[in-house]
């Protein structure tokens, strides 16, 4: 039997801890090597860990300084020993048969990255949302060729989170990949990173997660105050990655500068954050990026360059940006 490293990092989780642990001690497939970074928690998960998992010897605690999940991921790589990985977040939880169907399908031969479906469920209301995408195989130039096809326009977003994926630790050790010093968008990076080295992606329509993303209000207070920075690093990757594949096209140029664009204004209404108020000077600072950004992407799609924020930044208006962008801020 193949042996299962699943990697969880755990920030400050003891709400949703317990059942995300619970999920995966429940796995039916036992071969499993399960390592749990504890990322420079307030209280530490070590005794919530021992107290939820008792003496289950599958399970490895390392601990380290505040860094990010990206970092806390490296360090647990660093001690792997499993011939596939997967990745789990320490608020959702897996299905009981996922590491035994992950396990069976990175078996087949020849495949290198797993993808599969999972349920979106809200916290507050209890809606479901199942999203999946038919069985079929898809080579490695074929995505690397065609960028945002496998991304926002893709059912089974073979870009995007690691905890709907699967991946061989042999790709993973001999290239080298690793989580980028980011703190926000990191698993894409990996992705990317890990998807050049692949020759055939296998996408099967199982649902074996469940996904709880985390409200408004609580997204825009772990934000961190370097957010703008992470987002300009983000399109960079993005745009190497297109840049050494085949998929330097115009469209994905204008799919990064919308989404740029998107998290950027995030970033201009934190400076209205009371908890990370910024001046306008750090605000006037952020817009000069974002237009240095927008230029240096090359093609700007007619949703951004068509409103009215951007031909008023465009301008020099910085004054009037400032006002609009804080009527519409919350937080």
């Amino acid at each position: 039997m193949s042996l299962l490293t699943i990697i969880m990092p755990v920030y400050n989780a003891e709400d949703t801890l317990p059942a995300a642990l619970q999920g995966i001690l429940n796995q039916t497939y036992r071969n499993l090597e399960i390592l749990l970074v504890d990322d420079g928690s307030a209280k530490g998960v070590e005794s919530l860990v021992r107290e939820l998992a008792g003496d289950d010897s599958r399970i490895q605690i390392i601990t380290q300084k505040h860094a990010g999940s990206g970092a806390a991921r490296n360090a647990a790589l660093q001690v792997a020993s499993g011939s596939y990985v997967y990745f789990a977040d320490a608020d959702d939880v897996m299905a009981p048969d996922a590491a035994g169907i992950m396990v069976n399908r990175m078996t087949d031969p020849g495949t290198d990255l797993l993808t599969f479906g999972y349920r979106q469920i809200s916290r507050k209301t209890g809606d479901v949302k199942e999203v999946t995408a038919e069985e079929g195989r898809f080579s490695g130039e074929q995505i690397r060729s065609d960028y945002t096809s496998w991304t926002s326009e893709s059912s089974c977003k073979v870009m995007g989170s690691c905890w709907n994926k699967c991946f061989r630790m042999d790709l993973i050790k001999e290239y080298g990949v690793v989580f980028p010093d980011l703190q926000r968008n990191e698993e894409e990076v990996f992705i990317m990173r890990y998807i050049e080295h692949v020759q055939d992606v296998y996408n099967i329509p199982d649902i074996l997660y469940d996904f709880y993303p985390i409200d408004l209000k609580r997204a825009w207070k772990r934000l961190p105050d370097n957010f703008c920075e992470e987002v300009e690093l983000f399109r960079q990757e993005r745009l190497a990655f297109a840049r050494r594949w085949s998929c330097d096209t115009q469209k994905t140029r204008e799919f990064v500068a919308r989404e740029y664009w998107g998290k950027m204004m995030l970033g201009l209404k934190l400076c209205f954050n009371p908890e990370k108020k910024a001046g306008y000077g750090e605000f006037s600072r952020r817009v000069g990026m974002l237009m240095t950004g927008l230029s240096d992407t090359g093609s700007i799609p007619a949703s951004v360059s068509g409103s009215t924020l951007y031909k008023l930044m465009k301008k020099g208006g910085i004054p009037i940006v400032w006002l609009l962008v804080k009527k519409n801020s919350k937080g």
